[in-house]
């Protein structure tokens, strides 16, 4: 390990404490110009580190994204994650690693810029740098049997949901299936894929990409999408929730769930932050629209119309209220 990244982790397992650069000096057997000029490096790559006579240096989370900083906020084991400065897209390159990888483990890949990202039916998604959460977990599919890709969308909206209630204390609504809504403005897309195994015409693989605007100013997003998108800058900014923290937080809610997520247990909570229960809605799917009143979202994660029209997959286009 390079002296540079051997002084950052030691900075965040110690993160919030200051340390002497002669203890550093004496824990990580290195002299203290060497600290010095790795400090000095670290702060060139964004790094906020305070420095205070007698008291030496305190590494500050300013939302720099960092796999060693997720680690040291998350609670689940054994998650593989990669972190990347700039990317096409997570659930693309998720899909790249899944042919070439033999390990079990979820695998979380995370960016901080996209160039290349996507929503549901290609649709692009706006991905700019140092202010987005742009994330992909890679799954086996251990549900062979009974794999329901769009209960596993919603699992992950409650996910969210709870994050930000339980960070941010702010309650959300989620639009079927895969918005989620704050003050009625977007704040979150998700979108699950699966990876075919063509010998046992199987999906062997799942992938779900979660993008969420998170210190996001609104100038950056084209005109005609101002209007529905909105951000978690104020929040994040109100509360000093980091996107690192953020990430940590989230992939727990999100695998307390899905060890036991076919039960649909968490239901109840997605169908009374759903926006669509009891409205007038329009839904697409391919080049056919679908209009009816929504009677429920069932525990299989299917819009049910009043007229008894259910649907697995879709998109709701419009509600009237």
């Amino acid at each position: 390990m390079n002296t540079e990244k051997a002084v950052l982790n030691y900075f965040i397992q110690n993160l919030g404490n200051y340390t002497s650069g002669e203890e550093l000096s004496n824990k990580l057997n290195i002299s203290r110009t060497a600290i010095w000029k790795a400090v000095k490096q670290l702060k060139e790559q964004g790094y906020e580190i305070s420095s205070k006579t007698r008291k030496g240096y305190c590494l500050v989370d300013n939302g720099v994204l960092n796999t060693a900083f997720i680690n040291k906020y998350l609670h689940t084991d054994n998650l593989d994650l990669h972190v990347y400065e700039t990317i096409g897209s997570t659930n693309s390159e998720a899909k790249n690693i899944s042919s070439q990888r033999h390990s079990t483990e979820p695998l979380v890949i995370i960016s901080d810029q996209q160039t290349a990202g996507y929503g549901r039916y290609g649709r692009k998604f706006e991905s700019p740098k140092n202010t987005g959460i742009y994330m992909s977990i890679l799954l086996e599919n251990q549900h062979q049997n009974d794999l329901n890709p769009g209960l596993l969308t919603t699992a992950v909206a409650i996910a969210v949901s709870r994050t930000i209630k339980k960070l941010f204390h702010k309650d959300t609504e989620i639009k079927w299936v895969n918005d989620v809504l704050l003050d009625g403005k977007k704040i979150c897309g998700i979108l699950t894929e699966g990876v075919a195994n063509l010998e046992t015409q199987s999906i062997s693989q799942v992938i779900i990409g979660i993008g969420i605007n998170y210190i996001t100013p609104l100038e950056v997003f084209p005109a005609e999408l101002r209007e529905r998108v909105g951000s978690l800058k104020e929040l994040a900014e109100k509360y000093h929730v980091s996107r690192n923290m953020f990430i940590a937080c989230c992939l727990d809610e999100f695998f307390a769930i899905y060890r036991n997520y076919t039960s649909a247990d968490f239901m109840d909570e997605y169908r009374k932050l759903s926006v669509v229960i009891g409205k007038e809605v329009r839904i697409k799917q391919v080049n056919k629209i679908i209009t009816g009143v929504v009677s429920t979202i069932d525990d299989l994660g299917r819009i049910v119309l009043t007229d008894g029209q259910i649907f697995s997959s879709g998109e709701v286009t419009k509600i009237r209220y």
